[in-house]
């Protein structure tokens, strides 16, 4: 059985404090933006082996996102 780990993140540089979710909650939380280049070297040092990559468009309510799924080497 291959076992994968999957995340994704908003991208850029800064971090962004939320105060309304959608649809208007209220709510209080901190969104870590990442480049998709550092968080892949992340994951590699982690051991593990990166096998997909989405990049997503920006929306009317957020920047632009990243999916990267990786496995464990062997």
């Amino acid at each position: 059985m291959t076992e994968h780990f999957i995340t994704a993140t908003h991208v850029g540089d800064e971090d962004v404090v939320r105060t309304e979710a959608y649809g208007g909650v209220p709510v209080r939380w901190t969104t870590h933006k990442w480049r998709p280049e550092p968080l892949v070297d992340l994951i590699e040092q982690a051991g593990l082996r990166p096998v997909a990559e989405l990049r997503l468009p920006a929306d009317e309510q957020s920047g632009p996102g990243l999916v990267v799924m990786a496995k464990r080497p062997g």
